[in-house]
């Protein structure tokens, strides 16, 4: 899906809009299609492109990853001390 984004003259993004939208007329914007984990930054205004990074990872999905990471290290300790899960 196309989105709009409306920056100024220092590429700050001053809107986006998604779905249905007029293109304006008399002010910087772009048409971009944004991929999937990615999120707009800002606009380089030398090469009209709009400067994209990755969606951070939310709380919980650091917290499933602390947990599997335990997990494993629990399972490690316990395989070097002959126990068993």
């Amino acid at each position: 899906m196309k989105t709009l984004i409306i920056y100024d003259n220092e590429g700050y993004i001053i809107q986006q809009i998604s779905g249905d939208y007029r293109v304006p007329v008399g002010v910087p914007f772009l048409e971009v299609v944004i991929p999937t984990g990615k999120i707009i930054k800002g606009v380089n205004i030398e090469t009209k492109e709009v400067i994209l990074t990755n969606i951070p990872p939310t709380e919980t999905e650091i917290l499933k990853n602390r947990i599997q990471e335990q997990e494993l290290a629990i399972l490690e300790l316990a395989s070097m001390i002959g126990g068993s899960k």
